[in-house]
C-alpha cells in the first residue's frame, strides 16, 4: 500500500506493556483497545470523537416477536456465564447459585444468553428449574433480537466476553467477572465500569492477555473462589440503584410535563 502512495496507519498492540503486565513487572494497564483503534484513525485524518452513547440513538429501538412484553415494576437481567475461552468463565453450579439467589425475588425475571448446542444443554436445566428464568439459548434468534431483549434489560451479568461488549452497544451495564484476565489488560467494554469487575486480588492475576492460558495451578482458583453471595449482591445493589434512578427520571419528566402544560 505504501509503494503505492497510499497513506498507511497501524495498529499498537504494545507488546512490551502486554508482557510487562502479565509477568507482573508492572500493574501499568494497556491502553484500552477502542482507544488503540481510534489512534489509528486519527493518524489516517479521519476523526473518531468519543461521543457514542448506544445503538439506534434518535430512532426507535427494535421489536422483537421472541422478546415477552416488560410488565411495570418488573426488573430484568440479562446472565451471560460462557466466554469463548473456558478460562474465562464462572463454574457454571456456582453461576446457578447466583441464579438461585436472584430468582427469589418476584419481579426478577433472568434471560441466560447462549449459542452453541453445548450451551443449550448446560443451561435448559437450569431455566427448567426456576420458574423466572428463560434460556435464550432455546429460541433461535438474531443479534436484532438480542438488542431488543437487551435494551429492556437493567443489568446484565457476563464474563469478560463478547456479551459483555454487547451490553455497551445497548448502553447496559455489564457487571463483569474476571479471572485470568483483568480490565487492565485493555478490554473492559466501552463506556463500562471498572467499579462493575468482580475478581479476586491474586498475585497470579493477570496472567493472560486474552485468557486463553492455562491455569498454573490447575483449578481456576481465580474465579471457583469467588463467592456466588458477593457476586448475587453486587448484581441486586446495581439492579435496584438503577430502578430507583429511572423512577426518580420518570416523576420529575411528568413533573416537568405538567408544568408545560400550565404554561
Amino acid at each position: 500500500m505504501k509503494s503505492h502512495g497510499i497513506q498507511v496507519a497501524r495498529l499498537d498492540r504494545e507488546e512490551p506493556k502486554r508482557r510487562a503486565l502479565v509477568t507482573h513487572k508492572t500493574n501499568e494497564p494497556v491502553t484500552p483497545i477502542h482507544e488503540r483503534y481510534r489512534r489509528v484513525f486519527r493518524e489516517l485524518g479521519l476523526e473518531a470523537p468519543d461521543t457514542f452513547t448506544r445503538l439506534y440513538e434518535g430512532r426507535d429501538w427494535p421489536t422483537s416477536r421472541i422478546v415477552p412484553t416488560k410488565q411495570e415494576g418488573e426488573r430484568w437481567i440479562a446472565v451471560s456465564p460462557f466466554s469463548s475461552h473456558r478460562q474465562k468463565a464462572y463454574p457454571l453450579e456456582q453461576m446457578e447459585q447466583v441464579i438461585d439467589e436472584l430468582s427469589k425475588r418476584e419481579n426478577y425475571h433472568i434471560f441466560l444468553m447462549g449459542g452453541g448446542k453445548a450451551e443449550k444443554v448446560a443451561l435448559r436445566p437450569i431455566a427448567r428449574k426456576y420458574k423466572n428464568v428463560t434460556s435464550m439459548a432455546e429460541v433461535k434468534h438474531q443479534f436484532i433480537d438480542e438488542y431488543a431483549l437487551l435494551a429492556q434489560c437493567d443489568v446484565m451479568l457476563t464474563m469478560e466476553s463478547a456479551n459483555m461488549h454487547l451490553a455497551s452497544l445497548v448502553d447496559l451495564q455489564a457487571i463483569t467477572v474476571w479471572g485470568p484476565t483483568s480490565p487492565a489488560c485493555g478490554y473492559l467494554g466501552y463506556n463500562q465500569m471498572e467499579e462493575d469487575d468482580i475478581h479476586l486480588d491474586m498475585p497470579c492475576r493477570p496472567c493472560s492477555i486474552t485468557g486463553d492460558k492455562p491455569c498454573k495451578f490447575g483449578d481456576f482458583r481465580c474465579l471457583k473462589d469467588i463467592p456466588p453471595e458477593r457476586i448475587a449482591k453486587h448484581v441486586i445493589d446495581a439492579v435496584e440503584h438503577n430502578a430507583e434512578h429511572k423512577t426518580k427520571h420518570t416523576k420529575l419528566a411528568k413533573t416537568q410535563a405538567q408544568e408545560e402544560k400550565k404554561d
